[in-house]
This record gives structure tokens, C-alpha cells and sequence, in this order.
């Protein structure tokens, strides 16, 4: 079996979800963990960010789109960055 590139969306829709209330040390909770369906095929999990963690403003099927975020730095101020989703 080969692999192959292929380019994906930054957009999509959300698929499943959940609240997370307990994580790692250092994790901030709650934060909404999720599946996202993208545009055009394929599927990750990620973060939604910049949306809280309330139940009642995350839908199945809202649409979503890719953004990077500072997730945490090191003793010298490295900045670790990681991808998440946010409304569309």
C-alpha cells in the first residue's frame, strides 16, 4: 500500500463532539473535542476553539474552519502552536 499527498479543506462540519472535564495537568478544561467531516472528504479530530465549551452553542453538522493557536511554551518561550476549528 502507497501513500499519497492530497490537499484538504480547511472547512467542514462537525460530526461528533464531547465536553471534556477532566484531562492532563496542565490542561485547561472544559474544551470541546471533536470529529470534523471536511469539505471535499476526510475526517479529523480536533479542538474546537474560540467557541466555549456550552452544549448549547455546538451543533452536529456546524459548520467549522481551521485555525492555529498558541497551545503552551517552553522554559525559554518557544511557542508550541497546534490546529484547531472554529465556527465558520
Amino acid at each position: 500500500l502507497e501513500f499519497e499527498s492530497r490537499a484538504l479543506s480547511p472547512r467542514g462540519v462537525v460530526r461528533s463532539f464531547s465536553i471534556v472535564h477532566r484531562a492532563a495537568p496542565n490542561v485547561a478544561v472544559p474544551y470541546v473535542s471533536s470529529v470534523v467531516e471536511l469539505d471535499g472528504g476526510g475526517f479529523v479530530k480536533a479542538n474546537i476553539v474560540d467557541a466555549g465549551a456550552d452544549p448549547e452553542k455546538i451543533e452536529l453538522g456546524m459548520g467549522v474552519r481551521l485555525v492555529t493557536f498558541v497551545c503552551g511554551s517552553d522554559a525559554e518561550g518557544t511557542e508550541a502552536v497546534a490546529f484547531g476549528f472554529t465556527p465558520a
